[in-house]
């Protein structure tokens, strides 16, 4: 038995909403198998695939529809052949990835998020039939989709993480760290662990040897697409690579599509609260030119509610 470990981010460019990150951890046989050749039968990297789970870039996912309905449809359908459930509410979406969803500390949004139905668009059986299929195909094979950490942070902790640590791509770097150490440690054997890419960040042997290792750490590479590093951890190997297109290895795809699944989810309900403040208003997805004509838009209804800007717009 070895461990398989991926995370990835959503949200990383938009002045609202959440930066949600991810990380995604698996049993399997051989650290260096290569799940999508494992679990051909039920998954593939292609998001117009319609006989099996998708697990591939979120953006790709996404855009393949036009709306969240492909990407809910593989990320339930993982879930349920998981853990057997199959969330009916974003409220029970986040307690199976315990990960709260608040825009801020008033719980401004509860009453939005309580009365998000969920599937949105997908198919419930579908994604049900295609979870057992997956979880046969998974026992079949000695794997396990063992454990999810998603952690969603809202412009308020985000403001003040870009303070404490100069710039965002740093918070990026160190907030991904936090959910790998935080996946390490049910660990007992090898784990090869993928992250994807942290803009043009080539350097990551200082926020290991803070975060995740006291032992030594051997520079594998570092180089403009790949940096790589290995160290010993109670007598089993741990193999570290920040990767360009890391997308390719399925524990950091699926990482990518949870983060984003959840973030526009969240973005549902968020423009579901201001439509009710602001009839009539376009819904945004929060990126910076839309973020700013939204801005606009909800201030007068901001200054009634009395919301403050650092609750709802990040400063970078």
């Amino acid at each position: 038995m070895a461990y398989q470990i991926g995370t990835d981010e959503a949200g990383y460019g938009p002045n609202l909403g959440p930066l949600m990150i991810s990380g995604t951890r698996w049993i399997v046989p051989h650290e260096d198998i290569e799940l999508y050749e494992l679990l051909t039968k039920t998954v593939c990297n292609q998001p117009k695939d319609k006989s099996r789970i998708a697990i591939c870039d979120s953006k790709a996912l996404y855009k393949s529809s036009g709306t969240i309905a492909n990407l809910e449809r593989s990320v339930l359908s993982l879930l349920f052949g998981a853990f057997g459930v199959l969330p009916t509410s974003l409220a029970e979406l986040e307690s199976l990835l315990k990960c709260e969803v608040n825009f801020s500390p008033e719980k401004l949004f509860r009453n939005c998020k309580s009365e998000v139905a969920l599937p949105l668009a997908a198919n419930p059986s579908e994604i049900e039939l295609l979870g057992l299929q997956f979880r046969e195909d998974c026992e079949s094979n000695s794997v396990a989709l063992d454990q999810f950490v998603c952690k969603a942070i809202f412009p308020k902790q985000f403001n003040a993480l870009i303070e404490s640590c100069g710039n965002k791509a740093e918070l990026l770097s160190t907030q991904s760290i936090d959910i790998v150490h935080q996946l390490l440690q049910a660990c007992d054997s090898n784990v090869r662990v993928i992250c994807d890419r942290h803009g043009g960040r080539s350097k990551y042997l200082g926020l290991i040897n803070q975060y995740l290792s006291g032992d030594y750490v051997t520079i594998e590479c570092e180089q403009k697409d790949v940096s790589g590093y290995s160290w010993q951890r109670g007598g089993s190997s741990v193999a570290l690579e920040f990767r360009t297109g890391g997308e390719s290895f399925l524990p950091t795809a699926l990482s990518s599509m949870i983060a984003k699944y959840v973030r526009e989810l969240t973005m549902h309900v968020w423009n579901q609260f201001w439509a009710l403040k602001v009839p009539g208003i376009k819904p945004t997805k929060g990126y910076p030119v839309d973020a700013r004509r939204f801005h606009s838009e909800i201030v007068a209804a901001q200054r009634k509610l009395k919301i403050d800007d650092q609750l709802i717009w990040r400063s970078r």
